[in-house]
């Protein structure tokens, strides 16, 4: 009971804003209900006075034409009472929706790297869409049906002793078995659909693999191969479906069956005319017919809906995971650092990921306006260390100093202003090219755009663009090369005016002039900046003031190329296996 408080409090909760159309829509599904349960009692009356005044000779026209009158406005007054409940219905569920998914997104954006590592982006992508579209369906059927559907099935059976208690017991018989009908249908077809939306995930993740790899896949003729995997879990995710299916549709003659045995059983009853059962009009046994199917059609319905809260429980578990998640990452108070401290310190810093540790004992300092290379070989932790300076990661143990102050006393947004970071894996949004560039720097004035494209090698290429900084940006940024990606990556974080830039191997894809000239454009554009430079090319960072090396988590040396490779055996053997020498010039 505890857990299943855990999962509704909070969710419910988001429906405060809608509280009133959470009452009004219910209650005018229950007026809606309420008349549909008295027209079949109208109808037997309307009936049984009908065959009356025919049977007395008396005409009978006027009165059913009053009576329709009635009846029609009867069926049109539940009609907009039904209209006015969808209509709430459908608002409380869509605005409820888009808070959830607003919040949710916002949890996600509060959560540490590790901790969105830890759920996964499919995942996190599944339960802000699927997850909170299953919520959506509940509250909507939460304000349609949940009241209704239980409503007419208890209110149709008392309608149903008011007419004939002895014939109404017929039903009692048959709201067990059906009943019992739904429960094994239920039962067994959750399960199913559970493998069935399995088997379609697993589809998907070949579908996706296939459209991003499709070069790689034609490049080694594997096309027919993959093909054949394809039709596989396509064969395997329909026989799924049909197994869930063939006990589904069970469910609709099942219901079929025993409302018409037990109307059969009524009529039959009826027919009987034994003292002990009492005789019945025509209009109430018609009306008690119409009872059957109103009862037995709420019954289905509450079925569904059995299915259809168990799938938004599950889903509002997954949301409730991620909302209970208390990020590692607290914001600080402090947004200005020392005037004249380092621009970045470690202070025996180490850093461990699911128990192993990615970084041990690290420390150095580095002054204002330094170029600082990191090398080392894969996996040796470079990344890392720079996403601590970022705080994208805290490390688990030691400090780390941003201008004189650690950085878990910043607050985030103070914090990561001076600090600009170009991944390994560039990402380009849909829009135009200047809007990308100023992505960290929304007011950069053009003159700045400019700059920072011509320290980046930018400019020359994007002039050559139709519109020029006016161009287009496809989704991806896959209307430009790799190179030209991480020049327009350099430039968007050349042009947020941060104080430190980490550049993560972002001049991987650049030819070695184009790669020469950044370098160059950074040293003479940009010498009050911090600059971290990883790279697993020596010419990238030989001429750096400060060079870290890593080795497995270890700083295996810090200090200038010449000295390093006097000193660092760990520098020497990259510098050797990309002929390069200890002196300048010496590069072969």
């Amino acid at each position: 009971m505890e857990k299943q408080n855990r999962v509704i409090r909070p969710l419910a909760g988001y429906l405060r804003p809608f509280l009133w159309k959470c009452i009004a829509g219910p209650f005018f599904k229950l007026l809606e209900a309420i008349l549909e349960l008295y027209m079949p009692l109208r109808l037997a009356g309307v009936i049984d006075k009908v065959l009356e005044l025919r049977d007395a000779g008396e005409p009978y026209s006027e009165y059913v034409l009053r009576e329709g009158a009635i009846l029609v406005g009867i069926v049109a007054l539940g009609l907009c009472s039904a209209i006015l409940c969808q209509y709430w219905a459908s608002q409380v569920s869509q605005g409820y929706g888009t808070k959830l998914r607003s919040v949710l997104y916002r949890k996600m954006q509060s959560l540490s790297h590790r901790e969105l590592d830890a759920f996964g982006t499919p995942s996190l992508v599944n339960r802000l869409t699927a997850d909170v579209n299953a919520l959506q369906n509940a509250v909507a059927m939460l304000i349609r049906l949940v009241i209704r559907a239980p409503f007419l099935c208890i209110g149709g059976i008392i309608m149903a002793f008011t007419l004939n208690a002895q014939l109404a017991l017929v039903i009692l018989i048959a709201v067990p078995l059906l009943v019992l009908a739904m429960v094994l249908v239920t039962r067994k077809s959750v399960p199913l659909h559970t493998e069935t939306q399995k088997k379609n995930d697993r589809l998907a993740v070949i579908l996706r693999e296939n459209l991003s790899g499709v070069r790689v896949i034609r490049a080694f003729t594997r096309t027919e191969e993959q093909r054949e995997r394809y039709g596989n879990a396509a064969d395997e995710s329909m026989h799924a479906a049909i197994r869930a299916n063939r006990v589904g549709i069970l469910l609709n003659p099942l219901t079929q069956l025993i409302m018409n045995l037990a109307i059969v059983l009524i009529l039959a009853v009826s027919g009987v005319r034994f003292p002990k059962y009492g005789d019945i009009s025509s209009g109430d046994l018609i009306a008690l017919i119409n009872y059957v199917n109103q009862i037995l059609a709420a019954l289905v319905v509450v079925s569904n809906l059995v299915v259809l809260y168990a799938k938004a429980y599950a889903s509002g578990k997954r949301v409730c995971e991620v909302l209970h998640t208390e990020p590692e990452l607290r914001s600080g108070e402090v947004t200005e650092g020392v005037s004249g401290a380092p621009a970045v310190c470690f202070r025996s810093v180490s850093f461990s990921y699911h128990e192993k540790n990615v970084l041990e004992n690290i420390s150095f300092t580095v002054e204002r306006g330094m170029t600082v290379g990191i090398i080392g070989g894969t996996g040796s932790g470079k990344s890392t260390l720079t996403h601590l300076i970022s705080r994208l990661y805290d490390c688990t143990a030691g400090e780390v100093e941003v201008d004189g102050v650690n950085v878990r006393a910043y607050t985030l947004e103070a914090l990561r202003k001076k600090i600009a970071v170009v991944p390994q894996e560039v990402q380009l949004f849909s829009g135009t090219i200047r809007e990308n560039i100023v992505l960290g720097n929304p007011q950069a004035t053009q003159e700045e755009l400019e700059r920072a494209a011509k320290i980046a090698q930018a400019d020359a290429f994007i002039r050559e663009k139709e519109n020029g900084y006016q161009g287009t940006v496809a989704r991806g940024g896959r209307n430009f090369s790799g190179g030209q990606r991480q020049r327009l990556a350099i430039a968007r974080a050349i042009a947020s005016g941060s104080e430190i830039l980490i550049f993560d191997d972002a001049t991987s894809a650049l030819d070695y002039a184009t790669d020469a000239a950044v370098r160059k454009g950074l040293r003479e554009e940009l010498n009050d900046v911090t600059l971290f430079m990883i790279s697993q090319r020596v010419s990238a960072v030989r001429h750096a003031d400060l060079i870290l090396v890593l080795d497995d988590g270890h700083l295996a040396g810090a200090g200038r190329h010449e000295a390093l490779y006097a000193s660092c055996e760990a520098y020497r053997e990259i510098c050797r296996s990309q002929n390069v020498k200890g002196k300048e010039g010496s590069d072969v």
